[in-house]
């Protein structure tokens, strides 16, 4: 009998019997027996497919997933990855599904906290060979506690969102603990911003690998605050720009804990001068600095804005605190600081400064405000284009501000 010969070779043409010579001198006795013994069709219904763990013969994935619940496999697999009681897997999985995030986020976390994703060091077990070579920071690193928590990209990232500080304070002994403590301590802003950025990484990893396309970190920042932003339970501020434009998600505002300081930039054409004015407020409400600082021959209003910010910045190094929200109404400088937009010719070695100051102070995050909001910072720089005195510090509300404090406060 020929290699290629097929099953319809041992049938006799058009009977729909077993050509039973052919068979038994073909086979053993036993095999022959066998095959002799099944039924053949009366129809002539094309072959298909038959599921046989379902009552009607349909394949469909709620019967393959009882079926592998079932398995002895699954069991012992499962109970090799998850050492604890299944209540605690259940409250974790709870714990993620009420993020207010796609459902790819979701399991992307889920799959993090099991380490089950396809990482260099899980798909050595399944003896698939893959490059060890981090994508992101080019670090020989082949895990997911790397990509998510040790990469020098991810912690760029982490940083200008503000986060590094509050994640360098999980324990992160494996991806299982440090995702429970995640869930168990972090509020829910905090973490669906921090976890959209893991999806960001995670997006970006797998876009350096396999399309050769590389992003910045901000854009991360960016993406994940417009993620949060579009899932976020209650409507954007009419104020607020488009979230894709700014970079932080509305439903994250700074903690009660914060010390908050504002800036603002102006310029008087008629003086040709520009001025900062910044002021800061303690986590519960206490007035604790005041600046106006006039910059003769600026009247470029970019300049301007970035040299308030370089103040505030500077404010907050001084005053040393371990939590600073530092919030502004204008988006174009502080992109421009992280490389997102091309910075103004005449600000470049300003915002250099700027970021110099931000790689030594992950306390400081950024926090966008209407412009209504930030009128104390306001007129604390048109104070300054009319002042005679270069710089005025007050450790007490001046008079011109007093009223605007007080609204501010209440």
């Amino acid at each position: 009998m020929s290699e290629s010969a097929t099953v319809d070779t041992l049938i006799v043409e058009h009977s729909g019997k077993w050509n039973v010579p052919l068979v038994r001198s073909i086979f053993p006795n036993i095999e022959a027996d066998a095959i002799l013994s099944l039924a053949l069709p009366q129809n002539h219904f094309e072959d298909k497919w038959i599921w046989h763990f379902s009552k009607n013969g349909k394949f469909s994935v709620r019967s393959a997933y009882f079926q592998l619940l079932n398995s002895p496999i699954y069991a012992s697999h499962l109970a090799s990855i998850t050492p604890q009681p299944l209540g605690v897997r259940d409250r974790v999985w709870c714990m993620i599904w009420k993020l207010k995030l796609p459902h790819r986020i979701h399991l992307l976390v889920w799959r993090l906290y099991l380490n089950v994703l396809p990482t260099p060091d899980n798909l050595a077990c399944r003896n698939v060979t893959f490059d060890g070579t981090c994508p992101l920071c080019s670090s020989v690193a082949s895990s997911s506690m790397h990509t998510f928590f040790d990469c020098s990209f991810t912690l760029q990232a982490l940083r200008i969102a503000g986060l590094l500080v509050l994640v360098r304070q999980l324990q992160k002994e494996t991806c299982e603990t440090w995702c429970r403590n995640l869930l168990l301590h972090m509020t829910s802003p905090h973490i669906e911003f921090l976890v959209a950025i893991w999806d960001g990484i995670w997006q970006a990893r797998n876009g350096v690998i396999f399309q050769q396309r590389t992003v910045r970190p901000w854009n991360i920042v960016l993406n994940a605050s417009r993620t949060v932003a579009e899932f976020a339970s209650h409507s954007l501020n009419p104020e607020m720009p488009d979230p894709a434009l700014s970079y932080l998600p509305t439903s994250v505002v700074p903690s009660d804990d914060a010390t908050r300081i504002y800036f603002d930039g102006s310029i008087s054409p008629n003086r040709v001068c520009g001025g900062s004015g910044v002021f800061a407020r303690s986590a519960n409400g206490v007035f604790l600095q005041a600046l106006s600082r006039r910059f003769d021959g600026i009247v470029d209003a970019d300049l301007a804005e970035a040299l308030a910010m370089r103040e505030a910045i500077l404010l907050a190094q001084r005053l040393n605190v371990p939590n600073v929200a530092v919030m502004e109404d204008s988006s174009l400088i502080v992109q421009a600081s992280f490389g997102l937009t091309d910075a103004p010719s005449s600000c470049s070695p300003v915002i250099d400064d700027i970021v110099a100051c931000l790689s030594h102070l992950p306390s400081v995050k950024l926090f966008w405000i209407p412009r209504s909001e930030n009128v104390v910072a306001h007129s604390l720089a048109r104070h300054a284009t009319s002042s005679s005195s270069s710089i005025s510090v007050w450790s007490d509300p001046p008079n011109f501000l007093s009223h605007l404090v007080l609204d501010h406060f209440q």
